[in-house]
């Protein structure tokens, strides 16, 4: 890593500021859907639907996700609010991320070759995994100090690797190298990142959820899921999101043994974890979420 590669990561932040990445509809309307799908949240379907119909583009891909295959429906979901209804807070809320982001950073953006589904089945894995161990740590120990609602780890492990897109689309020719290193040197791909140019994806994102006036503690999170001992706060959200995506990496068969780097990440909740395996292995195992990536 030369000094001239540190001055185009600080020159890529800064463009990140100057030309900051839009949502496909009013800023507030993200922040709201996601608090309107939180555990703590009142809001009832009519509300959330309401919500959806604030975006001409999101209710229609709704509608259509709620009449596709994927539901198997035996009469067509004709109104906006049975088709929240049979889509499910859960899924809506992957939906709704999903739509922001690939609305907000086209297809045709990527370079040629960029692992767009893919990237989507790891990161719905990652929340799904994430909501479980928050849950989990809730039961086994409700008084934890500063234990995230399981449903902030979701969103943000639906958001995590969105500095992958970002600059796979602005910059496709850092891309490419920072793959490069990682396949040639056998490197994860934040450090790879590191190598290159001395930060990761997560500070890309960690950037961008800031502009879209996301909570401290999605950011934190995105920020820091690869380094989770460099968070200054909500460090146990961090090493909860930090250990969903190391799990999702991982290949996991019934009765087979939890990898090092998942307990390393929560070694007071090893135990817990240990027990978890066969929920763990239920989740990556499950051919649903490659289907669901596909649909945006």
């Amino acid at each position: 890593m030369t000094a001239s590669r540190i001055n185009e990561a600080r020159d890529f932040l800064n463009s990140l500021i100057e030309s900051p990445i839009k949502l496909p509809f009013e800023p507030t309307l993200l922040p709201e859907l996601l608090a309107s799908m939180s555990d703590n949240s009142r809001s009832s379907i009519k509300d959330v639907a309401a919500l959806v119909g604030r975006s001409q583009g999101l209710a229609a891909k709704v509608l259509s996700v709620a009449n596709s295959a994927y539901y198997r429906l035996l009469s067509p979901a004709s109104t906006l609010e049975r088709a929240v209804q049979v889509v499910g807070i859960l899924d809506l809320r992957s939906l709704a991320v999903m739509f922001s982001v690939s609305e907000s950073i086209p297809q045709k953006n990527l370079p040629k070759g960029f692992p767009t589904q893919g990237l989507w089945t790891h990161q719905i894995r990652v929340a799904k995994l994430g909501r479980s161990i928050a849950y989990a740590i809730a039961q086994h120990d409700p008084q934890t100090p500063n234990l995230p609602e399981p449903e902030s780890v979701y969103a943000a492990g639906l958001l995590h690797d969105l500095g992958k897109i970002i600059l796979a689309s602005r910059r496709p020719d850092h891309w490419h190298n920072i793959i490069g290193i990682n396949s040639n040197k056998g490197l994860s791909v934040a450090e790879a990142e590191e190598e290159y140019w001395g930060m990761d994806h997560g500070t890309i994102g960690g950037i961008v959820m800031q502009d879209w006036s996301l909570p401290p503690l999605l950011t934190d999170m995105i920020s820091w899921h690869h380094y989770p001992q460099f968070a200054e706060n909500n460090k146990l959200a961090v090493r909860i999101l930090a250990a969903a995506n190391i799990l999702s990496e991982c290949v996991l068969t019934k009765g087979g043994i939890m990898p090092l780097e998942v307990l390393q990440a929560l070694p007071e909740y090893s135990a817990m974890l240990l027990d978890m395996y066969n929920e763990f292995a239920d989740v990556i195992g499950d051919w649903r979420t490659e289907m669901f990536a596909n649909l945006i």
